[in-house]
């Protein structure tokens, strides 16, 4: 019975390697990319996360073409406009957001296993502040939630499936932040 268990267990180990080691970046083939990280800071936590997914399939010259919808939370702190005080609370900010995404690659191995990419792209969504709420206690929040235009940027490398990058997003309509930063780490998983 232990040897057929060992056995089991190399036959699967020697599949998932002959599927790292699987020739990927073929032109037409398609993918899912999965992407997981923070909201303005280093690391992501409960108040502090943002997540990302699309389904693409590469061009002719091998740049990732990429459908994607995307959900960022964070809490920020209360700040009184007139004094600059902080408050002692903190208001939870929601950003649902779907895009095209387009990635030429910067540089690449003879293997196609390591990349040096730069994503491009267009994006559309919804900026929720306080859930939507107009007070927090006594205050008013000036910023409201709206709707957001914007584009974004991100220097990536990808290694074998596995990416790190970081991104940073320009916000056209929004009250609330211009400019947000997010560093993540992913995996894109390739079909055919």
């Amino acid at each position: 019975m232990k040897r057929l268990t060992l056995a089991i267990l190399c036959a699967a180990g020697a599949m998932l390697v002959q599927k790292a080691m699987a020739q990927t970046h073929l032109r037409g083939q398609p993918f899912l990319q999965i992407d997981a990280g923070s909201y303005d800071a280093v690391l992501p936590g409960l108040g502090n996360f943002a997540f990302k997914a699309g389904l693409g399939k590469y061009t002719r010259r091998l740049w990732g073409s990429m459908f994607f919808v995307s959900v960022a939370h964070k809490q920020t702190s209360l700040v009184s406009e007139g004094s600059r005080v902080m408050i002692e609370t903190d208001v939870p900010v929601d950003q649902y957001m779907a895009g095209y995404q387009l990635t030429p690659n910067l540089y690449q191995s003879a293997m196609r296993t390591f990349l040096v990419k730069l994503p491009l792209s267009l994006q559309a969504g919804y900026e929720c502040l306080n859930r939507g709420e107009d007070f927090i206690g006594p205050y008013l929040l000036a910023p409201s939630s709206r709707v957001l235009l914007g584009a974004g940027a991100a220097l990536e490398f990808e290694y074998r499936g596995v990416l790190v990058g970081y991104r940073q997003n320009v916000n056209l309509l929004s009250r609330y932040q211009k400019f947000s930063s997010l560093p993540y780490v992913g995996y894109k998983i390739h079909f055919r």
